[in-house]
């Protein structure tokens, strides 16, 4: 089946270790994820937004690892919301409200970074560029590192050294033009989908970046502007075989597209309540992730091989 969902793991409270001794600091806990990552071994990593922290969870889901912490030096975030990890391991994460990407190494030390505020859609030059609220990394076919500069309205593009390449739109209603561009996700013919949001659609991209098809979510058209211009309300996505995967926080729905005809696809077995806000979602050994930012869980559903 394209999008059958067949069990469902909650991980819930994430952090698991000995009992701490009087006096000790507290364990950081996930309160709000948001992005979550797979590396190639199966280490996830997860945004937590709220906290502003990174939590590495091994294939057990035990927290092995955090860093960050609130703040504007190198290594601190303020309000995260996406987060990549590439090949080698290394992490690259949205810093949304530092206006700024991180590169970090597999122990979670920072090796780059690269923006500044502004509003602008002025093209960058090396590493100086301005953003406005990124919320969205994805490392592409070409090794590239596409962010969702939300607040601009307009996707960028680096090498994975941040070095400015190009930018995809420009804030419209039009092809190729976005109303708050969040998630982002990449088929395996390379093409590029991008959640414009508030236009209440989804846009899709070859691999050269050049427009190519919208795909209409009719959840979204439903929804007050209210919900559909909530903070929370940013949606991400992810894709096995001809399944688009799309969250909908307002919504309270994981929802599903076929690549190819942009139809929607039914989804059994997806027990999200009224009170949820799924959000970030990944993909690993036929397991779709999803981060519930609304109680601080991974939400775990085995799903059948890519069609």
């Amino acid at each position: 089946e394209h999008a059958g969902f067949d069990d469902r793991l909650n991980i819930g409270q994430v952090a698991v270790s000995a009992p701490r001794a009087a006096n000790a600091p507290a364990t950081p806990k996930m309160q709000n994820p948001a992005g979550i990552a797979i590396a190639p071994d199966g280490r996830k990593f997860v945004i937590d937004h709220k906290s502003a922290r990174v939590f590495e969870l091994d294939a057990e889901n035990t927290v092995i690892n955090s860093f960050g912490g609130f703040g504007g030096n190198p290594g601190k975030f303020n309000d995260p919301w996406g987060i990549a990890v590439d090949a080698d391991g290394n992490i690259f994460v949205a810093d949304t409200f530092n206006h700024r990407m991180q590169k970090f190494n597999t122990q979670g030390q920072q090796i780059a970074q690269w923006g500044s505020p502004g509003q602008s859609n002025a093209d960058g030059s090396g590493r100086e560029t301005q953003f406005f609220g990124p919320r969205d990394v994805l490392l592409d076919k070409h090794g590239n590192v596409l962010v969702s500069d939300t607040g601009n309205k307009r996707v960028q593009v680096f090498d994975k050294e941040g070095n400015y390449l190009k930018q995809i739109g420009i804030g419209g209603e039009g092809n190729g033009q976005f109303n708050e561009p969040v998630g982002l996700a990449q088929d395996a013919a390379g093409n590029i989908y991008v959640a414009d949001t508030w236009n209440r659609r989804i846009q899709v991209f070859d691999a050269n970046y050049a427009f190519v098809k919208v795909i209409a979510v009719p959840a979204w058209v439903a929804l007050g502007p209210n919900d559909l211009q909530d903070i929370l309300n940013k949606p991400y996505m992810v894709i096995n075989g001809t399944t688009l995967y799309v969250s909908s926080p307002r919504g309270h729905v994981v929802m599903a597209f076929d690549t190819g005809t942009s139809e929607a696809l039914p989804l059994r077995d997806i027990t999200l309540t009224p009170n949820d806000l799924p959000t970030g979602l990944a993909l690993h050994d036929n397991t779709l992730y999803v981060t519930n930012a609304a109680n601080g869980q991974v939400q775990e559903y085995t799903i059948g091989t890519p069609q």
